[in-house]
C-alpha cells in the first residue's frame, strides 16, 4: 500500500518530503493539489487536513498534516508582535517581541554552532542526513531532482482512498522510530525554514548570525516561466503594488502597505549581495606566484570573436566602427591630451581583456594547470551587429547557442559545469537577456541560458540580483603604460585649475518624460557661469578632448541615469578628477564593487533623483554648500587611490606600483574560492524581509527598486532567483 503526499511543488516543506521519500524508497503516490487554484481551500481537501495546508500524507486512515494553534494570533511571538498584530491594527507586545527575538537568534545559533560547520554533524547528530536537513537545504537541483523521476498524480476530487497500512515501507520505518520523534521531525521540517511564495517561483531561507544574513536558495517551478511586467511609472509606492497584485496568485495573510519599507529592504538585498562579491576581493596587489593560479584562454573559433571585428564596417549605421579597433582596440592617439591617451570606445572591453588576457604571466597552456578559464567571445559586437538591422531573435541567438554547444564538447567546462569559466562582455546586461520573443526583439538570450548560469559574467553593467554577474569599469580613454604616466596624469589633475562649479555632458530624453536631464539641463543653462552644458545630442561629445577638458575643468559632474543606470562619464570625470554627482545607486554604487569603495561618499555626492523631479532641489545651489575642503579630500581620493584601478593599461603596460582596471579583476578572479564561499553565495535576501514581511512583496520590492526606473526592461522569474556557483 502506497503513501498518499498531498503536495504542491512550489512548496518548500512539499518539495522536502517528496525527496526524504525518494531518497529512502519509500513507495508513494504524489496527488496534485494546486495553491495557485487555491485547492488547498476546497472543501474536499479538508477534509484530509482540516488546516488547508499543504503537505499532506495519508496512509489508510493515518491522517499527517500541519496544525496551528487555535491562539495564534494571541501567542507573544515575534512575528506575531512586529508584523501580524500591527498589520491587522491589533495592539502589540514589543517586549514580548524582544525577548521572542532572543529566542530565534538563540535557536539558529544552534543550529550554526554545528551544522553549518565544514565537518559539523547533522541536525539530529548523526553523520546521515534527516528530513529536518533538507528542510534547510533545499536548493533548484533538488527541484529538478524531484521532478526528473515522478511526476505528479492529479487528485480525483481530493477523495481519501482507503488502504491497508501494516504492509508498507513505511510502516516499517515507523514501526523502528518512535511516533513523537518523526512528528518532531515533520513539524521541524514545516518550522525550521521561512519560504517565500510568489506566482511560480520560491525562495528558501535560514538565517545565520555569523554573517547576518540569510542563507537563502530560489526554485522556479515551471522552466522558463514569465513574470508579467506592466508598464511602471517611476512612482516606486504605486508601482511596487501593481507588481506585487500582479505576481501574487495566493493572497497575503498579511497585507503590507508600507511601500517605503519595501524598497528600504530591497536595498538591503542588493547590498548584501554585493558584499558577497567584495568577499572574493585578493589582499594582494600582485600574482607574486602562478603556482595553483594557471589561466587558460581558449583558442575560440574565429567566428566567435575576429571574424565579428572584421565585420566592424557595417556595425553601425552611422559610423564606421573599424577605426576603435586600431592599436589593439584603443582607438587612434589622442596627442593634444598626452602619453597614454586614445580614442577608445565604450564598446571595445572585449578586445582589450582579450589582449591582455593573452600576456597575463599566469596564463597556461594546458588545461590541467589553470584554475580559471577565460572564454574570449565577442559577445557585445555579436549583438551590437544586429542591433539596427532587421533579422529574426533566432538569427541574434545562433551565434551564443553555438558557442555553448562548443563548450559542451570540451572536458574543461563538463568537469565543473563551467563555474570556472569567465565571460567578458562589453555591452550591458539587458542586451544579453530577451526574456519574451513576443514581447521584446531587442537582444540576445545568451545570459538566460542554463548552461551559463554557473559561469562568471564580467560587464559594464551588471544585472543587480545575478550574484555571478560583476561589474567593472567602462573602459576610458587613458590607457598607462608605465607608473610614471599615472602619476605624470595624477599631478596634472590635481593642480588643475577648476573655473566650473558644476558641468553635464549629455542630451536630453524627450521621450522620457520621468528622465530628469531635462530639469538639471534647464537648472544648469540658468544658473549663469556656475554650471557648463556640453551638449552630445549635436555632436559636442563626439571629441574625447573636448569631454576630458569640460571636466577637468569643472568641480563637479552630473551623471545622471540615460538609457541604463550606467554611463561611461562616471569614469571619465573621475579620471578627471571630477567629482560625479549620481542620481540613482544603480549607476555605480550597485554596480562596481570590486573597484570602488562601499562608502560612496568618499568620491561622488548622491541626490535623489526624486527630489529632482519634483523640483525640490535646486542641484546647482546645493552643489555650492558643499565645503571646499570636503571637495579636496574627495578629489584627492579619487585621483589618489580609485583612479589607477579604474583604468586599463595599454596592452603593454608594465605597471610596477599600481594596479589597473584588468589586474584587479584577474587577481580577485583568481582569489576568489567558490568552495569557501558556498553558504555566503546564498545569503541574498536578508531575514528580516522574511520575519518581519511574511509575504512576497519584499521580494519584489527587490525587483522594483530597478523595474521602477527603468520600466522598458523585461524581467522573468530567473531575475529573482540568485545566481549560484556551486
Amino acid at each position: 500500500m502506497k503513501l498518499e503526499v498531498y503536495a504542491d511543488r512550489m512548496s518548500q516543506p512539499s518539495r522536502a518530503v517528496i525527496i526524504f521519500c525518494k531518497v529512502n524508497g519509500i513507495d508513494y503516490t504524489e496527488l496534485k493539489v494546486d495553491i495557485s487554484k487555491r485547492e488547498h481551500l476546497t472543501p474536499e481537501f479538508a477534509e484530509i487536513n482540516p488546516m488547508k495546508q499543504l503537505p499532506a500524507i495519508v496512509v489508510g486512515k493515518f491522517k499527517l498534516f500541519e496544525r496551528y494553534p487555535a491562539d495564534l494570533f494571541k501567542r507573544n511571538t515575534y512575528v506575531t508582535n512586529t508584523t501580524i498584530l500591527p498589520a491587522l491594527g491589533h495592539p502589540s507586545n514589543q517586549q514580548a517581541a524582544a525577548e521572542a527575538e532572543k529566542l530565534l537568534f538563540s535557536s539558529l545559533s544552534k543550529i550554526e554552532s554545528f551544522w553549518l560547520k565544514g565537518d559539523g554533524p547533522f541536525l539530529l547528530g548523526g553523520n546521515q542526513p534527516s528530513i529536518a536537513d533538507l528542510s534547510l537545504t533545499l536548493n533548484p537541483s533538488d527541484m529538478a531532482i524531484s521532478m526528473s523521476k515522478k511526476k505528479s498524480k492529479p487528485s480525483k476530487k481530493l477523495e481519501t482512498k482507503h488502504h491497508q497500512f501494516s504492509d508498507t515501507l513505511l510502516f516499517k520505518i515507523l514501526n523502528r522510530i518512535p511516533l513523537a520523534i518523526f512528528l518532531l521531525i515533520l513539524i521541524f521540517l514545516w518550522s525550521s525554514s521561512t519560504t517565500i511564495i510568489s506566482g511560480k517561483f520560491v525562495h528558501v531561507c535560514v538565517s545565520s548570525r555569523k554573517l547576518n544574513n540569510l542563507y537563502c536558495l530560489s526554485a522556479g517551478t515551471q522552466p522558463n516561466f514569465e513574470i508579467p511586467i506592466p508598464a511602471l511609472n517611476n512612482n516606486i509606492s504605486t508601482g511596487i503594488k501593481e507588481v506585487v497584485d500582479i505576481v501574487q496568485e495566493v493572497p497575503d495573510p498579511i497585507v503590507n502597505n508600507g511601500s517605503d519599507g519595501e524598497v528600504a529592504f530591497a536595498v538591503k538585498v542588493v547590498e548584501q549581495q554585493l558584499q558577497v562579491q567584495r568577499s572574493w576581493i585578493s589582499n594582494k596587489n600582485h600574482v607574486t606566484s602562478c603556482d595553483g593560479k594557471g589561466i587558460y584562454v581558449y583558442d575560440l573559433p574565429s567566428k566567435f570573436n575576429k571574424d565579428l571585428v572584421g565585420q566592424c564596417g557595417d556595425m553601425i549605421p552611422w559610423t564606421n566602427f573599424c577605426k576603435y579597433f586600431n592599436n589593439e582596440a584603443m582607438g587612434e592617439p589622442l596627442v593634444k591630451l598626452g602619453k597614454g591617451w586614445y580614442h577608445t570606445h565604450q564598446y571595445a572591453l572585449e578586445l582589450i581583456f582579450h589582449t591582455r588576457a593573452l600576456k597575463h604571466p599566469c596564463r597556461v597552456y594546458n588545461e590541467n594547470e589553470a584554475k580559471l578559464f577565460y572564454v574570449p567571445f565577442y559577445g557585445g559586437l555579436d549583438i551590437l551587429r544586429w542591433h539596427f538591422k532587421n533579422v529574426s531573435n533566432d538569427v541574434k541567438d545562433t551565434l551564443g547557442l553555438e558557442l555553448v554547444k562548443w563548450l559542451e564538447n570540451k572536458e574543461s567546462w563538463q568537469k565543473n559545469s563551467g563555474k570556472d569559466h569567465v565571460f567578458v562582455l562589453g555591452k550591458i546586461s539587458w542586451d544579453f537577456r530577451r526574456k519574451n520573443d513576443y514581447v521584446s526583439s531587442w537582444g540576445t538570450r545568451f545570459l538566460e541560458l542554463d548552461q551559463l548560469q554557473k559561469s562568471i559574467k564580467l560587464l559594464i553593467e551588471r544585472q543587480p540580483w545575478h550574484v555571478n554577474d560583476i561589474g567593472i569599469p567602462h573602459p576610458t580613454y587613458f590607457h598607462p603604460h608605465l607608473d610614471d604616466d599615472i602619476i605624470t596624469w595624477q599631478l596634472k589633475i590635481i593642480r588643475s585649475n577648476r573655473m566650473s562649479l558644476v558641468s553635464f555632458a549629455g542630451a536630453a530624453r524627450p521621450d522620457a518624460p520621468q528622465n530628469i536631464r531635462s530639469i538639471l539641463i534647464n537648472q544648469c543653462n540658468n544658473s549663469g557661469t556656475n554650471c557648463r552644458f556640453l551638449n552630445c545630442s549635436s555632436g559636442g561629445c563626439d571629441q574625447p578632448k573636448s569631454v576630458i577638458e569640460l571636466f577637468m575643468d569643472s568641480e563637479f559632474c552630473l551623471q545622471p541615469p540615460g538609457d541604463s543606470p550606467t554611463r561611461k562619464s562616471v569614469f571619465d570625470s573621475l579620471v578627471s578628477g571630477c567629482i560625479p554627482v549620481l542620481f540613482d545607486p544603480f549607476t555605480a554604487y550597485y554596480q562596481y564593487p570590486w573597484h570602488l569603495p562601499e562608502d560612496h561618499s568618499k568620491y561622488s555626492v548622491f541626490i535623489e533623483q526624486e527630489e529632482v523631479r519634483k523640483m525640490k532641489v535646486n542641484i546647482i545651489e546645493k552643489l555650492m554648500k558643499v565645503p571646499i575642503r570636503e571637495r579636496e579630500d574627495m578629489r584627492r581620493y579619487i585621483v589618489y587611490e580609485l583612479l589607477p584601478g579604474l583604468v586599463y593599461g595599454d596592452s603593454n603596460s608594465q605597471l610596477e606600483k599600481f594596479q589597473d582596471a584588468f589586474s584587479i579583476t584577474i587577481n580577485n578572479l583568481l582569489a576568489r574560492n567558490p568552495a569557501e564561499t558556498k553558504e555566503i553565495i546564498q545569503a541574498v535576501i536578508l531575514l528580516e524581509i522574511f520575519v518581519q514581511r511574511q509575504g512576497r512583496s519584499g521580494l519584489a520590492g527587490y525587483k522594483l527598486l530597478y523595474v521602477v526606473s527603468f520600466p522598458g526592461i523585461q524581467m522573468t522569474s530567473k531575475d529573482l532567483q540568485e545566481e549560484t556557483l556551486l
